[in-house]
């Protein structure tokens, strides 16, 4: 399983109730049926970190969507007559694949 694959299993597994909301200087999940009860995700001693944290997940979601995406466009192309090496699709200069941006890309999610 890949650093990204992990990542999109805990963020399920943290939102599979619901969205986060603040509530004061609380995270919390309320009830999915409606019936104003809530589950308490994080307290704060400073209602101005609510806000970051219960915005995290979406965040998170948006920025895994975001590196997939790039990593998408940058995928290997098979070896041609003209350029008998793998070369990356997303560059449009004929480099190497991995190309640089695979490579950064790659090297950042495992230090995770």
């Amino acid at each position: 399983m890949s650093a990204l694959d992990d990542m999109r299993e805990r963020l399920a597994a943290a939102t599979e109730l619901g969205e986060w909301e603040v509530r004061g200087k609380d995270v919390v999940i309320y009830d999915p049926n409606g019936f104003g009860a809530h589950r308490v995700v994080a307290r704060v001693d400073h209602a101005e970190y609510t806000a970051p944290i219960a915005n995290a997940p979406t965040d998170m979601g948006k920025l895994l969507a975001a590196v997939e995406g790039v990593l998408a466009l940058h995928s290997p192309n098979d070896p041609t007559p003209s350029q008998p090496w793998v070369t990356c699709s997303g560059c449009t200069n004929g480099c190497s694949y991995p190309c640089p941006t695979v490579v950064a890309l790659t090297e950042a999610l495992e230090e995770l």
